[in-house]
């Protein structure tokens, strides 16, 4: 098993844990996630499976470039961590990658008034050494996708 590429970014935020979790199950605000460079952003997303617990969901991304992929509910704790797994990537990128997986992690900061830390962390499982390399640009783009998109979301 080759080593994923982590990318993480960190962020305070007064929006309470239990308000971001909810809007990752609005379908609507997942249009804010608009990509860097040529790594696309999401124009809209539909639930393929919603389940009661939301664990086991499944949504469907559809991209700026036409492409779609799908993202699956793995742990939802909306007071500590949340993570999807998403796959069904089209070509070329899943020729270089298995799965990617994102996890938001969420804690007090010292002064509870004064909000939470957000840290998000996104895992790029390559399917090889040398696709892990070819998987480095877009990483890159990754970091610099999610850096805009806390600052929309949080």
């Amino acid at each position: 098993m080759t080593k994923p590429l982590t990318i993480t970014v960190h962020a305070t935020t007064q929006t309470n844990p239990g308000v971001l979790c909810n809007n990752i199950i609005d379908m609507e605000q997942w249009k804010s996630f608009t990509g860097w460079g040529p790594l696309p952003g999401i124009s809209n997303a539909s639930f393929e499976l919603r389940t009661d617990e939301i664990v086991g969901s499944r949504i469907r991304a559809h991209n700026t470039d036409g492409s779609t992929h799908i993202e699956t509910i793995t742990v939802w704790d909306p007071k500590r961590c949340i993570e999807l797994t998403m796959g069904e990537f089209p070509k070329p990128l899943s020729r270089l990658a298995t799965s990617f997986t994102e996890r938001w992690t969420f804690s007090p900061l010292n002064d509870p008034a004064a909000g939470w830390n957000a840290t998000r962390t996104l895992e790029m499982h390559p399917r090889s050494g040398l696709t892990r390399v070819l998987l480095i640009p877009i990483a890159f783009m990754m970091k610099r996708a999610l850096v805009r998109h806390n600052r929309t979301v949080l």
